[in-house]
């Protein structure tokens, strides 16, 4: 029902008016496109440290190189990459949910959870 200013409100049980939810507004599209930007860079800059540290022997700490080298599993770019999969897959498995809350068919549901679960897997 609305309320004085015009903005709609909530009855509570006690008749004590509650107002709407905070909405925030935001340009999803810029801020996906910031995102991937963000992602390809620091990639690209992995990429850039490894050459330096590791071809150009930049520094001769083992330790220091072993964790600029993108073809090790102990590494920075390994742990990047380690998360950008376990994001993925928690988005498809947030998809799932938003699926199966809105009724879409079972094979829909089961499709984007096959999906997640292969996300999620890969990541672990």
């Amino acid at each position: 029902m609305p309320g004085k200013n015009g903005k709609n409100h909530i009855l509570a049980p006690d008749n004590k008016n509650i107002a709407t939810p905070l909405r925030l507004p935001l340009n999803h599209q810029r801020w996906i496109f910031n995102l991937l930007v963000f992602c390809i860079g620091f990639e690209v800059f992995l990429v850039l440290v490894d050459a330096i540290v590791n071809y150009g022997r930049l520094i001769d700490i083992g330790a220091m190189r072993r964790l600029c080298n993108i073809a090790r599993e102990d590494g920075l770019a390994t742990w990047f990459q380690v998360t950008q999969t376990f994001m993925a897959g928690m988005t498809l498995w947030a998809i799932v949910l938003v699926c199966k809350h809105a009724n879409r068919p079972k094979k829909i549901v089961w499709g984007w959870g096959v999906l997640a679960a292969f996300f999620t897997f890969m990541a672990a």
